[in-house]
């Protein structure tokens, strides 16, 4: 078992599920917030939480958490695996949000077998309100690579996506965000078939 952050820090490494075990190095960005925490930021209320060892595979039965606050609309929604069990690589996906709950499962590759069922797993997720002082983005991809502009320009700007696949349950994948300027960047579903 891979550990999940702790109160000093954290350790991250890229996942190659059962495609891959080697990769070459890559920038990563990431959000460090406080947990269980419901609040508001510029306008915008949102709440943190984790799910400890509780959210299991596509394959198996989905797990939902209520949020602790309810939202006029759906919130947006960032999740992250927070660790790793077992030898199978998996990633946080997103099965559906509600202004009350939040349901999410692991989904995993099949290229060294079909079964996508995983055993349990840690999550962390960020909840936001769709209002406020500044615009989240919320936008339907298709496997051809996006351009996304920002509103803003930024130094150094950090870009979490979430895969929320609504049309396409039966296929694993994952997002990938790369050419990060300061004020877009490219964004297209990854599925294990993709060369590395």
């Amino acid at each position: 078992y891979r550990s999940g952050p702790g109160t000093n820090g954290f350790r991250v490494a890229l996942n190659g599920a059962s495609v891959t075990t080697t990769h070459v190095a890559e920038d990563i960005g990431y959000v460090v917030m406080e947990t269980e925490k419901v609040d508001t930021a510029d306008g915008i209320t949102y709440e943190t939480d984790t799910t400890g060892t509780s959210v299991r595979g596509y394959d198996d039965a989905r797990y939902s958490e209520t949020f602790d606050q309810t939202y006029t609309t759906a919130p947006l929604v960032l999740v992250s695996q927070l660790g790793m069990r077992g030898t199978e690589g998996s990633w946080a996906m997103i099965d559906s949000i509600t202004t009350t709950t939040l349901t999410m499962y692991e989904d995993e590759d099949q290229t060294t077998d079909t079964e996508r069922s995983h055993q349990q797993e840690y999550y962390a997720y960020a909840a936001f309100a769709a209002a406020g002082s500044f615009t989240l983005t919320d936008q339907t991809f298709l496997q051809d690579p996006v351009t996304v502009n920002l509103q803003n320009t930024y130094t150094n700007p950090v870009v979490i996506t979430t895969p929320y696949f609504t049309n396409d349950m039966n296929s694993p994948a994952s997002t990938r965000v790369y050419d990060v300027t300061s004020n877009a960047f490219t964004l297209e579903l990854d599925f294990t078939t993709d060369s590395f």
